[in-house]
């Protein structure tokens, strides 16, 4: 009997690292589809702009702030075993935001 409960206690150990591993990469691919479409929408406004270089440095940091923010609360709860849930919200939200911006404003960055 003591097989079976070790042997069930096991399994369900290793189904919950799995789990966890499996939301932990789930989060890391929403935060990088949130910096993908930022950084792509802001590369193609500064494209023809004189100092690209600096200047997509100096807008994207504001607008990456609020992505990386609770990118980095929802690691170290996904660290300590907790949950990360507002963070997660907060990340998709923004994702949504970034991606409908981009969008909408795609045809206005590449008008001369």
């Amino acid at each position: 009997m003591s097989r079976i409960i070790t042997a069930v206690r096991s399994v369900g150990a290793s189904f919950s690292s799995a789990c966890r591993s499996s939301v932990t990469r789930s989060r890391s691919s929403i935060c990088a589809y949130g910096l993908a479409v930022v950084s792509t929408f802001l590369s193609a406004l500064v494209a023809r702009a004189g100092q690209r270089q600096v200047l997509f440095v100096v807008i994207s940091f504001p607008l990456l702030l609020p992505l990386l923010l609770p990118a980095i609360v929802g690691t170290v709860a996904a660290a300590e075993g907790l949950s990360a849930g507002m963070a997660l919200r907060v990340i998709t939200a923004y994702d949504g935001a970034a991606s409908c911006a981009a969008y909408l404003l795609a045809s206005a960055a590449w008008e001369d």
